[in-house]
């Protein structure tokens, strides 16, 4: 499987977005592509793990995430720490995607030298 790095185009921090009487707003991240179901589950692993997401409420809208702040919140440390998940999660799939294909080339040549043909198809 095939996973496509995903990077981030452009950034919509207007306050134009405000919810709940101005206090709440969301900001838009625009990506290169839409992610796929397994880019969400790796970034959502490492969001997970940064203690100053935790409380943020963050959705996935084809090739954008949204992200819900309070205007006191740091700007500019959500856009970095934004920026360093995108490249993290691309790191992760291309390290499962190498450790996927280096067992697939185990497998073939355990089958190899056992005498038995298998072919399996990898989509």
């Amino acid at each position: 499987m095939i996973i496509k790095h995903i990077s981030i185009l452009n950034l919509d921090k207007s306050v134009n977005n405000s919810i709940e009487g101005g206090n709440l707003y969301s900001m838009r991240v625009y990506l290169s592509d839409s992610p796929g179901r397994v880019w969400k589950e790796r970034f959502n692993l490492q969001w997970r793990k940064m203690f100053f997401f935790k409380k943020k409420k963050l959705y996935f809208s084809n090739n954008e995430i949204r992200l819900f702040l309070e205007k006191q919140d740091d700007l500019q440390k959500y856009v970095e720490s934004l920026k360093d998940l995108v490249d993290r999660t691309n790191k992760m799939t291309d390290i499962k995607q190498h450790k996927e294909r280096k067992e697939l080339r185990r497998k073939l040549r355990i089958n190899l030298y056992s005498g038995v043909k298998v072919y399996k198809v990898v989509g």
